[in-house]
């Protein structure tokens, strides 16, 4: 195509140059010499416009590729940025809840029942029993050192002990007189300290002595009084003859009013009317005195029974107060459920749970009774209860 322009381009100068009467060969030389030089500019002008042409090309080509490089990049890292950053939150969440699944179960561990046996110091407190005196009976069945049960329990319970007596009542001055050990863990060397300065002595005021007792025990949960006594009680009032058993019984009513059980051991040997001994039995764990339910009520016959049967007595008494595993909020317990065998209780009810501050809960009434019978206690919570 570029050779057959050049030879129309010279022919038409041939024709201008016959009309103008130019025909030297110098003339043609010089015409010659101007056509080499346009067509070799055309064709570097040509090649240069093909190789930019193609440099454009090539150079949009790379940028394309370039941008799409960058774009997959970016959206890679978008995609890796999106999934750490998903992790990260999910993270977090873990991490703000403690990896908590609903409901969390919630261990729970009893804190130790405040028990303080209470022994008649009356004068018939030196009659026999089993060959030994009742006072000599009890030195061996709680302090005897290889089993006594004040040793036995000592770790386990908050023990305690207290005497009780007068001296012709309220006319003899203080009434009731009382020694005590208040109760606290690994307290069996002061207990028997306490024991062996005391003797048997007089009256048994029995109704004065449980309410003076339990006006002094306080602390929280389920408190015990384990009654050891060989006859029927007086009053500081009345000191003789032993006409107490209603003052008594309305003193163990009150008592458990106020949290306090209160245990029946019957040294008497027939001296302890039996009628009134299971009447105070059933004040003593909330049940009509003469109702058809009768509480448990203990009448060891020798020493070795009684100290096998204080020992179940003790091994059966329960705070019915529990240490949580964590801490709850205010207000979490509405999140939690606590059940005796599986059943749910009622939270706030008199005989249902409580609780006693952020780090326990207590049982009421009869579900504090029912562990008494075996009841098997269990608790779980939502994560934000705690």
């Amino acid at each position: 195509m570029a050779t057959s322009s050049r030879a129309c381009h010279l022919s038409l100068l041939a024709a201008l140059a016959c009309g103008c009467g130019r025909t030297d060969p110098q003339w043609w030389a010089d015409i010659y010499a101007s056509e080499d030089d346009t067509g070799e500019q055309g064709e570097t002008l040509g090649t240069e416009t093909s190789a930019e042409s193609s440099d454009t090309a090539s150079s949009e080509s790379e940028s394309s590729e370039s941008e799409s490089s960058e774009s997959e990049s970016e959206s890679s890292d978008t995609a890796s940025s999106d999934t750490a950053s998903s992790e990260s939150e999910s993270s977090e969440s873990e991490s703000d809840t403690g990896g908590c699944l609903d409901p969390q179960p919630f261990s729970i561990a009893p804190t130790p029942a405040s028990v303080v046996l209470l022994v008649d110091q009356g004068a018939h407190m030196d009659q026999d029993f089993d060959g030994l005196s009742r006072w000599e009976a009890i030195t061996e069945a709680v302090f005897e050192p290889d089993s006594g049960v004040a040793w036995t329990w000592e770790s386990a319970l908050r023990l305690g002990l207290s005497t009780y007596t007068s001296f012709n009542g309220d006319n003899g001055g203080t009434c009731p007189v009382l020694a005590e050990q208040p109760p606290d863990l690994d307290n069996a060397a002061a207990m028997e300290a306490l024991w062996l300065t005391q003797v048997a002595e007089d009256e048994n005021p029995t109704g004065d002595a449980i309410a003076a007792l339990a006006a002094a025990l306080g602390g929280s949960g389920r408190r015990h009084l384990v009654l050891l006594s060989a006859r029927d009680p007086d009053t500081c009032a009345t000191p003789n003859p032993q006409s107490g058993a209603d003052a008594a019984v309305l003193a163990a009513q009150a008592a458990f009013a106020q949290g306090i059980a209160l245990r029946v051991v019957d040294l008497g040997d027939g001296d302890l009317d039996a009628g009134f001994a299971q009447s105070l039995a059933n004040a003593g764990l909330g049940l009509e005195p003469d109702g058809p339910i009768d509480a448990p009520l203990w009448a060891p016959a020798d020493t070795a029974a009684l100290r096998d049967e204080l020992d179940a007595l003790l091994g059966s008494l329960h705070s019915c107060e529990f240490e949580l595993s964590h801490s709850l909020v205010d207000g979490g317990e509405q999140l939690c459920t606590f059940t005796l065998d599986d059943q749910p209780l009622v939270l706030a009810d008199p005989n249902g749970w409580t609780v006693s501050d952020s780090a326990h809960v207590e049982l009421l009434g009869a579900a504090c009774s029912a562990l008494d019978q075996g009841a098997v206690p269990a608790m779980s919570c939502a994560c934000e209860a705690y």
